[in-house]
């Protein structure tokens, strides 16, 4: 039997009917309204405006999955162009319900981090029998649908609630040749984030396109050197010797034409401590994107990415250089205040002090003490989430890494 599902408003709701496959796929029946709009209940629909009120959210992007019985109704909000884009889920014991929301939505959330947005996805098993979850992930700067394509590690608890890993997954992580437990097992290669806020120098740049623009963990923002030219390029101190076990580049294609095809050409080398060259290669792509993993850590203190190509469509830029190395430590963080607006339930505020030597900070959050299956990565020391649902009583964690 086949069903189709609909919905792509701020002010409809997803639809669903079953269609005939032997008959040109006509409904059978009249279509039903499966979900409505809710962001007055669930912050994470909402769109808020600056006065700090909220509208209804897009919903849209409805998928289907079934598991053990259950008819697992997925759909997105509240908009592409928000690092808040999320995806939600519907639990019915039929294909056209009814439905019941699961109390934990949203299921897959990332509003921080490198790159934020976790919306317009769906659910898939692959040949070993793990679950994963690909969604949309959020840019939005030239176009607000500008976007890359995320994965997720997925699973379902004991209760039958469908969840997602985020926080940690525009880090490297693995991809298993086997069945593997996502309940207990992230996937994250536990590797230490080297690069963010070192200082850095370059061959030329655009004002409000500064070098550091490129190692400061936000897609959104990127260096912009002068010209496409060869010769142009960018440089990080890690500030002492590292050792290296990985190296994310990520190409910003400034002022790149849509219709242009290209290869980037460029050189990375390293340094050691005293300044000699350490390691050398040599890359030519068209991936906007390239994790550059080694087959044995290295060790460095200066990285250099230096354009090869005698004139690229656009700029030499990047968004991202990010250096990965040494092992990651989270440490529970005990001094910090979770405050729940007083006349808007779905915001809470959150604030503590600065942990020495902390990279950045992992907020958890869930509706029982010890299943805290949602999780935001923050540099700074104070968060703000409207994302919450008005009438549920919610549990937190902080660590710093």
């Amino acid at each position: 039997r086949v069903y189709l599902y609909w919905g792509c408003s701020d002010k409809k709701p997803i639809m669903g009917v079953e269609i005939d496959p032997h008959n040109g796929f006509t409904p059978i029946g009249e279509p039903k309204v499966l979900i409505a709009h809710n962001s007055d209940r669930y912050g994470w629909e909402a769109q808020w405006r600056e006065d700090g009120t909220s509208r209804d959210g897009w919903n849209e992007g409805a998928t289907m999955f079934k598991h053990n019985g259950k008819y697992y109704l997925q759909y997105a909000a509240p908009g592409t162009e928000l690092r808040g884009y999320a995806d939600g889920v519907y639990i019915g014991n039929s294909p056209l319900g009814d439905f019941t929301p699961q109390a934990s939505n949203p299921f897959c959330i990332k509003p921080g981090g490198f790159i934020g947005g976790a919306g317009h996805g769906h659910t898939f098993l692959d040949k070993f029998g793990n679950l994963w979850h690909v969604a949309t992930m959020k840019i939005s700067v030239r176009h607000m649908f500008e976007r890359r394509i995320g994965l997720f590690p997925a699973y379902f608890t004991e209760n039958g609630e469908l969840h997602a890993h985020t926080v940690w997954t525009d880090y490297p992580f693995r991809i298993p040749q086997e069945k593997v437990d996502f309940a207990k097992d992230d996937l994250s290669m536990g590797w230490n984030l080297l690069s963010y806020n070192k200082k850095v120098i370059a061959s030329s740049f655009l004002e409000n396109y500064k070098p550091e623009k490129a190692n400061d963990e936000q897609i959104e923002t990127w260096w912009n050197a002068k010209t496409g030219k060869s010769g142009e390029w960018w440089v990080i101190d890690l500030g002492e010797e590292k050792i290296i076990n990985a190296i994310l580049i990520s190409f910003a294609d400034a002022d790149f034409n849509a219709d242009n095809s290209f290869l980037y050409q460029y050189d990375i080398t390293t340094y050691l401590e005293n300044g000699e060259p350490q390691e050398f290669f040599n890359k030519t792509s068209d991936k906007p994107h390239e994790l550059i993993v080694f087959d044995k850590e290295i060790k460095a203190r200066k990285i250099r990415i230096y354009n090869k190509k005698k004139m690229l469509a656009g700029h030499f830029s990047l968004s991202g250089v990010r250096v990965f190395g040494e092992n990651k430590k989270e440490s529970h963080w005990q001094n910090f205040s979770a405050i729940r607006d007083k006349n808007d339930p779905r915001i809470y505020r959150f604030s503590w002090q600065k942990q020495k030597n902390a990279t950045g900070y992992i907020l958890r959050w869930g509706i029982k003490p010890n299943e805290l299956h949602n999780a935001v990565m923050i540099y700074g020391t104070e968060y703000e989430g409207r994302f919450f649902n008005r009438d549920t009583e919610y549990y937190f964690e902080l660590t710093a890494f």
